[in-house]
């Protein structure tokens, strides 16, 4: 059984590896980011018929520095966290990239970029503590690839993919193992009708990142890996 914190839980990805873990018998801590966020997720896995013994649903935005020292005392209670994922951000639809409106793009800019830095903060120095314990970036095929009329996406995402490689070069002289886990084609969750057997799920991911974290991939150790099939989910 491992300890799994998941940041970004209610998304799409995110609930849905909140399901697979917690199915699988592990010890999950989903944070979530107010009290309306927390009763829709336990009533989402309450529905399922889970047995959520394991799950702990933790209210915090992360927002400011007061709200990233209370999650690091909410998470240091914890006895050993064994990976952290990152599944934070969402998608956007509209204008070609110089004409989207300064808000909207502040907007994008905190929902996914920052979060991801307000959330490695808070969590990467209880990692670094332990000296042990591994951080994964959920992402996508847009970091690589630039999406018409969603181009302030593609921004955040290859910047992510950055992001994890500074800390993956920062976190290993503590034992502490940082990568992205991209997902080069549609991921089937409970919002999307069952199209095709190839598209991956929250699970696959899910299932991939705990691969990584125990090296049972054909190329442990490095920060970057791209998910195009179930079949890529290599053992």
């Amino acid at each position: 059984m491992k300890t799994i914190v998941i940041g970004g839980s209610t998304g799409a990805v995110g609930r849905g590896m909140v399901r697979y873990y917690a199915t699988e018998g592990h010890r999950v801590i989903a944070i979530v980011r107010d009290e309306a966020k927390r009763t829709e997720l336990k009533t989402y896995l309450n529905g399922l018929k889970l047995d959520i013994g394991n799950v702990t649903l933790l209210v915090n935005a992360y927002q400011d520095e007061a709200d990233i020292e209370r999650l690091q005392q909410q998470l240091g209670e914890l006895s050993n966290i064994d990976i952290v994922i990152a599944s934070l951000g969402g998608w956007y639809h509209g204008p070609t990239l110089y004409e989207l409106p300064i808000a909207e793009w502040d907007a994008v800019v905190n929902n996914s970029l920052s979060s991801h830095f307000r959330f490695a903060k808070a969590v990467m120095p209880l990692l670094e503590k332990q000296r042990s314990g591994a951080y994964a970036f959920i992402n996508g095929g847009a970091s690589e690839y630039p999406v018409p009329h969603s181009g302030v996406i593609s921004v955040m995402a290859a910047a992510q993919k950055m992001m994890a490689q500074v800390l993956h070069q920062e976190a290993s002289p503590y034992g502490v193992r940082v990568f992205g886990v991209a997902a080069f084609t549609v991921v089937q969750t409970d919002r999307t009708a069952d199209m095709s057997e190839l598209w991956l799920t929250p699970g696959d991911i899910g299932e991939y990142a705990l691969n990584l974290l125990d090296d049972k991939t054909e190329k442990p150790g490095q920060y970057w890996y791209k998910l195009q099939l179930p079949a890529d989910l290599l053992v």
